[in-house]
């Protein structure tokens, strides 16, 4: 796969805008509490810009993949004002406050998302999932129309575009059981579903199955198959179906993920954990596919899913992440007494070196994916 330079634009820009607002979360949350910030800072790198304004240093960096925000004693307690010092109702405030401006940006894009679509939204079926606050939820795998041959003598029932979802009102999860239906039903009458990719109505067309010619064809078209079943969703037009899907993603990720790792466990075969876990590679190839296609909308519901992901991800009690942070937090108050400060730096160093060595590793899983 070749990498479009729009598409490694956009990329950067989205995981920009992602991580900076979860930044500014942090950020507004320390400031609310007149806690001591350093820097805030868009990128990583060599200093490009920086400005000092009432205590805190705001710059622009050489590296455009996020940022970061530094607050006075976030590893120390040297000073009597400083993070490690404060109540602890405050520092969960303050570390939890990135993952809630995360929350807040899918909830804004998702929102818009949906009023632009009529509230329809096809996803993938990773796991079993009932969603909330829809009008309907259907579960199909769709078979698409791309070309018609002209001695085919489905030509002017069929047309180029349509997608077939079932045959006598029967669902089919792949291709294969697509073209198997057809071949048992050769000389037979069937009613075949179609559904509108707009507007997710649905019709039926009967038609009299042809039998195999030479090359072994039938309909004698072009078929575009996704192999994959998926949830074609209508979101009730309310005011909350962008905080109800926000919702639904968020525990809908942790619902599949959880099952890839227990089926992982079970069997013992982790192919499909390597496949779902991605890092900014895989982001790039997703965005690449949409600047294929041209559906540029599509990548505001993208960044929502993204940033849904990050909140999931930082979230989690890993040293480093802010998880890991309020987990160490949450110790001390238990125990009553502050870890050392060498424990702290040790345990957040770690944490640090883990995360780049699974940063490397997913870069590079990505990497030999993209050449498979």
């Amino acid at each position: 796969m070749t990498f479009n330079p729009i598409t490694i634009i956009i990329t950067l820009v989205v995981l920009t805008i992602i991580v900076a607002i979860h930044e500014l979360g942090h950020f507004g949350a320390a400031k609310f509490f007149k806690m001591e910030v350093r820097e805030f800072s868009i990128g990583f790198g060599k200093i490009l810009f920086r400005k000092f304004y009432k205590g805190t240093n705001y710059s622009i960096r050489l590296i455009p993949l996020g940022g970061f925000v530094e607050l006075e004693g976030e590893l120390n307690s040297v000073n009597s004002n400083s993070f490690r010092n404060r109540p602890y109702y405050q520092k969960v405030i303050v570390l939890s406050a990135g993952v809630f401006m995360n929350i807040v940006l899918a909830f804004v894009l998702l929102s818009g998302y949906l009023a632009s679509t009529d509230y329809k939204f096809p996803i993938n079926k990773l796991t079993d999932f009932q969603f909330t606050n829809v009008e309907s939820q259907e579960v199909y795998s769709p078979v698409t129309i791309t070309s018609i041959k002209d001695e085919s003598p489905v030509k002017g029932i069929l047309n180029v575009g349509d997608i077939v979802v079932q045959i006598n009102d029967q669902s089919f999860k792949d291709y294969n059981e697509f073209f198997a239906t057809l071949e048992a039903n050769q000389g037979e009458e069937i009613a075949l579903k179609l559904v509108n990719i707009d507007t997710f109505e649905t019709k039926d067309i009967n038609l009299i199955v042809p039998f195999k010619n030479q090359d072994g064809g039938i309909l004698q078209v072009t078929l575009f198959p996704s192999n994959q079943l998926t949830y074609f969703l209508k979101y009730k037009p309310t005011i909350i179906s962008g905080a109800a899907m926000t919702y639904d993603i968020f525990f809908y990720q942790i619902k599949a993920l959880g099952g890839i790792f227990k089926n992982a466990f079970s069997s013992g075969n982790y192919t499909q954990v390597s496949q779902s876990v991605g890092g900014i590679v895989q982001v790039a190839g997703t965005i690449n596919d949409v600047v294929a296609l041209n559906q540029y909308s599509f990548l505001v519901a993208l960044t929502a899913f993204i940033s849904i992901s990050l909140a999931f991800f930082n979230i989690l009690p890993i040293p480093a992440l802010d998880g890991g942070h309020i987990m160490i937090i949450t110790i001390e108050q238990l125990i009553r007494r502050k870890l050392s400060d060498k424990w702290v730096n040790i345990i957040t160093t770690a944490g640090f070196v883990l995360m780049g060595l699974l940063f490397v590793v997913v870069t590079f899983k990505d990497i030999l994916q993209l050449f498979q």
